[in-house]
């Protein structure tokens, strides 16, 4: 079965290796024919593309990388949407494309479109409740009429979205929930919960004592200091604040010696 998958994130960046290419290399293994369509930032597709690519070959998959334009807000992402609709349009006037996977909401635009005009059954991949989520991080603000504007549209969009998929994905049970509150019975028949997936051979590879003696030399770490780690974002919806807290609390009862970013 032809399968079109519409990301948003670019698979050059480190969230679309870690959690989009396990997912659709492990989902080609049974007879999918994937064509993925992703939206790049330049500088990730110059220093990843031959990575990326050679793993998509080797599964099979083809792969559309367009750019992704992060200015002026707001014009940029209609700029990328029709870039996608477009794209979507040609791959499937070449491959009769059966289902079409869309990942976040800005692709269910395109997706929802192709399943209008032309019949595509849609696979809507939400993930968590996007609008809310940019809401809570402070990304959007209430007292910003355009953002609070786009925010109650794409509630209504995601409502309408929820009837017209063929099926979905929530990330938790707790999603589902919310989603199947006040619908009938059959409702929850059409949403699979699915958590964040990653290829967990990248996290318990085995460091070389060696290398570990030069980075914590690098970073004039004490090899008898007990260290916390923190990998991943700052900003927005991650607690920074919270966390430093967490850490003074132990540091202060002789738990740990040293905390340590990594973002």
């Amino acid at each position: 079965m032809n399968v079109l998958y519409i990301s948003y994130d670019g698979l050059t960046d480190p969230l679309g290796q870690s959690q989009i290419m396990p997912y659709l290399i492990s989902c080609s293994e049974h007879e999918l024919n994937f064509t993925v369509v992703s939206f790049e930032k330049k500088k990730n597709l110059k220093s990843e593309y031959q990575k990326v690519k050679s793993q998509l070959d080797k599964a099979g998959i083809s792969w559309i990388p367009k750019t992704y334009h992060k200015w002026p807000p707001l014009f940029s992402s209609l700029v990328d949407l029709q870039q996608m609709i477009r794209v979507a349009k040609k791959v499937h006037r070449e491959k009769t494309i059966r289902l079409i996977h869309c990942r976040s909401y800005v692709p269910a635009y395109a997706a929802f479109l192709l399943k209008k005009k032309l019949g595509t059954k849609v696979l809507f991949d939400m993930r968590g409740f996007w609008a809310d989520e940019r809401l809570e991080g402070n990304i959007w603000r209430k007292d910003n009429p355009v953002q609070y504007g786009i925010y109650n549209h794409l509630k209504k969009m995601e409502r309408k979205w929820w009837y017209d998929a063929d099926h979905m994905i929530s990330l938790t049970e707790k999603g589902k929930k919310y989603i199947c509150n006040n619908q009938t019975p059959d409702f929850e028949k059409k949403i699979t919960v699915i958590p964040c997936c990653a290829d967990e051979r990248l996290f318990t590879t085995e460091i070389d004592e060696k290398v570990k003696i030069s980075l914590k030399n690098e970073l004039s770490i004490n090899h008898s200091e007990k260290l916390l780690i923190y990998v991943g974002s700052l900003g927005t919806w991650y607690l920074g604040r919270e966390m430093m807290a967490q850490f003074a609390n132990l540091f202060e009862r002789k738990f740990l010696d040293r905390f340590l970013w990594i973002t």
